[in-house]
């Protein structure tokens, strides 16, 4: 089977155009046909031709002022004197979340330590306070202004951050490294969901 949309660019480009009217002046051997394509083929491949029909091209539509932009139906971000940047995402991070006490005892931590049988969290909670489903990271979070310059500094511009306690974690919250309020950086409230399948909480 011959696919047509494959072969006929091929066929319809300059370099095939001007074999075929080499072609075509060698069998009908007028070779004004052959001095012709070559000239052609010289003009189109000058630098302020080929620029000119390069420009004529890509110029699909007109660049659009910010009034017009306005009035489209589209979402506007002025970033004006802002800075857009690659960067790395740290996706298991407890970046602006509060310090963990080391609880003693219970199940996993140490053979002889006493088990925890009842729930010491006020309210309609189950007896493993390892189960901490619901946490909402994005509740919890301060920004660290020393943190996240540091991490900047190294590539990161965004984590993935969760309150890493437990077995069930809760929520996770999706923030920016920038150095601004809480409610500026949180990119996305309960992003993802953390659990924890080792013995050390």
């Amino acid at each position: 089977m011959i696919y047509l949309h494959k072969i006929l660019p091929a066929l319809l480009s300059p370099y095939s155009l001007f074999l075929l009217c080499i072609i075509v002046g060698l069998v009908k051997k007028k070779y004004v046909i052959i001095w012709t394509a070559l000239i052609v083929v010289l003009i189109l491949s000058t630098p302020v031709v080929s620029s000119f029909l390069f420009a004529q091209l890509e110029a699909v539509g007109s660049r659009k002022t910010p009034a017009d932009i306005h009035a489209a139906d589209a979402i506007v971000v002025d970033c004006t004197g802002k800075y857009i940047y690659p960067s790395f995402i740290d996706l298991y991070a407890d970046y602006g979340m509060p310090a963990q006490a080391q609880a003693q005892g219970g199940f996993g931590r140490g053979f002889f330590g006493a088990a925890q049988l009842s729930s010491g969290t006020k309210g309609a909670f189950g007896w493993n306070q390892a189960i901490k489903a619901d946490v909402n990271a994005a509740s919890l979070f301060v920004t660290d202004d020393a943190k996240a310059k540091a991490m900047r500094e190294i590539g990161f511009g965004a984590v993935l951050t969760h309150q890493k306690d437990g077995i069930a974690r809760g929520t996770g919250a999706f923030v920016s490294l920038a150095s601004m309020k809480e409610n500026m950086v949180i990119l996305k409230e309960k992003a993802s969901a953390h659990y924890s399948f080792s013995t050390v909480f």
